[in-house]
């Protein structure tokens, strides 16, 4: 009944977490109000993601640089690491203004469910890196899900064994809350209150 492209691009936008069809589809007709300016600006915008955006080196977090800003920030504690899963739980860590150290990105959590294992969050390598830059605090932000825990219990087990000092997120976060979704007051006194 419509356009392919409209049809087309819909499905597309469908794609993001939390936008359904009816949602994706208002979002199409509203660029049919765009000027070929606007849309063509958008297009080259996407585009760029593909070239311009690099993990870094260090952590795992993005950047447009082999190493990310909070990397590259002579003034952050070097000897503290906070430890998440994805970029957006780094962001909401940071939008609090609580904490000043580095960060390590995971990616991901372990869930033999779900096919994924130590090894593929390269914790070995983890570990030996906090242990070669003498870091003395690493901070487990991770959720507290079956996966959250399960990656911060092995996590745990492989730095105090390095002699590492391993500190959790105080309670406060809501078991299965996503930390990305947490309020800034939950997490600035979760890191306050860490253990």
């Amino acid at each position: 009944m419509l356009p392919k492209v409209i049809d087309d691009l819909t499905v597309l936008l469908s794609k993001f977490q939390g936008v359904g069809e009816k949602t994706a589809l208002r979002y199409v007709f509203d660029m049919l109000n765009w000027n070929s300016e606007e849309i063509e600006n958008l297009s080259q915008t996407i585009l760029r993601l593909t070239t311009e955006v690099k993990k870094c080196v260090h952590c795992n977090n993005l950047s447009d640089n082999d190493q990310c800003i909070i990397c590259g920030d002579a003034e952050r504690e070097c000897q503290k690491i906070c430890v998440v899963e994805n970029v957006r739980d780094l962001i909401a860590i940071e939008n609090t203004k609580s904490y000043n150290g580095k960060y390590y990105v995971l990616e991901k959590l372990i869930s033999i469910v779900n096919g994924v294992y130590p090894e593929d969050l390269k914790i070995d390598q983890f570990v030996e890196k906090c242990k070669n830059e003498n870091v003395e605090e690493v901070i487990l932000a991770l959720s507290l899900s079956v996966a959250g825990e399960t990656t911060a219990l092995y996590l745990m087990q492989k730095l105090v064994e390095k002699e590492i000092k391993v500190t959790r997120l105080a309670s406060g976060i809501s078991t299965g809350l996503s930390i990305e979704y947490a309020d800034q007051i939950t997490l600035m006194k979760a890191f306050e209150g860490r253990k």
